[in-house]
């Protein structure tokens, strides 16, 4: 279904929304019924852009709390899929000859976080619904934190993989 959600983000650059919502509501239907908790969130993040872009604010609202709940399911599940056997079969085509490692699925999922949790944010500033745009708000910190955590310690990784590599090399020289 990875053509399909290509073929609705198609149709949406291009301006056809109808045709783009149509195929991306057809995607999400599939990967939500499958289990690809990270496509399908992907998905709503999609169609609540989408329909926020065209001042749909309830119906934008409506795909960024689908977003949110799926979310907090892979969160709860510390996994992209809902049933444990989908773990092993290949979505992305590359990943079975160069498979993302564990902190970039961490930081693509918390990427799209980051991303509902500013629009709907946005949305409850609009509705002047304070109490929910301030519990957002927080989410989107907390989001962008996590973050930020992740990223800096896949730095200090490298880091550190790089000093290691730098002082076997030193010890190889000085042989």
């Amino acid at each position: 279904y990875r053509p399909i959600t290509g073929l609705g983000n198609f149709y949406a650059r291009i301006g056809e929304s109808n045709k783009a919502i149509f195929y991306l509501q057809k995607a999400y239907e599939w990967y939500n019924k499958t289990g690809f908790l990270y496509w399908s969130m992907v998905v709503s993040n999609d169609l609540g852009r989408m329909t926020y872009d065209d001042c749909e604010v309830a119906m934008a609202e409506k795909y960024f709390l689908r977003a949110e709940r799926i979310f907090d399911e892979m969160i709860t599940r510390n996994s992209w899929y809902r049933h444990d056997s989908l773990k092993y079969i290949v979505n992305f085509g590359l990943e079975y000859f160069f498979p993302y490692p564990k902190r970039q699925l961490n930081e693509m999922m918390w990427t799209q976080g980051k991303s509902m949790y500013y629009k709907l944010y946005q949305i409850n500033t609009e509705k002047g619904n304070t109490p929910e745009a301030l519990k957002y708000h927080i989410a989107y910190f907390n989001a962008t934190d996590t973050l930020n955590k992740l990223q800096r310690n896949r730095e200090l990784i490298e880091i550190q993989t790089r000093y290691e590599s730098e002082q076997k090399d030193q010890q190889i020289g000085i042989l």
